[in-house]
């Protein structure tokens, strides 16, 4: 039987719009931009987040000219650097700790996803999802 996923709006407004925000800016900032669109579910053990369009330019051509794999790994260094900030804004956002955190991309069509499994509530967290 599944739970009841967290409330769209909490005290701090809109969680999945929070943590949308979160993800792209984050990415933008490291990355010098961000996706162009982005989509996050939140569900009641976990918080999945689509970007679509998300390859740089550099990216986008590195792929045309075979160099797939590279950019792949790249990617995924992206992400391990951004694992931290994003646990924690996450974390803050819904109030759970993040038990997991997993993250892939897909070059054709563009889209990556960041998934974050959570586990307890967090200590002092306002309206923790349950």
């Amino acid at each position: 039987m599944s739970q009841p996923v967290l409330p769209p709006e909490g005290p701090s407004g809109d969680h999945a719009a929070q943590v949308s925000s979160l993800v792209a800016r984050t990415m933008a900032t490291f990355s010098g931009r961000g996706p162009v669109k982005v989509r996050t579910v939140i569900g009641a053990h976990d918080v999945h987040v689509v970007l679509e369009n998300v390859l740089t330019k550099v990216e986008s051509n590195l792929v045309t000219a075979g160099y797939s794999d590279q950019v792949l790994g790249s990617r995924a260094a992206v992400q391990d650097a951004l694992e931290p900030g994003l646990v924690a804004g996450v974390q803050a956002i819904v109030g759970r700790e993040v038990i997991a955190f997993l993250s892939s991309n897909h070059l054709s069509p563009d889209i990556s996803i960041e998934s974050f499994v959570l586990g307890q509530p967090v200590d002092g967290a306002i309206n923790p999802a349950s």
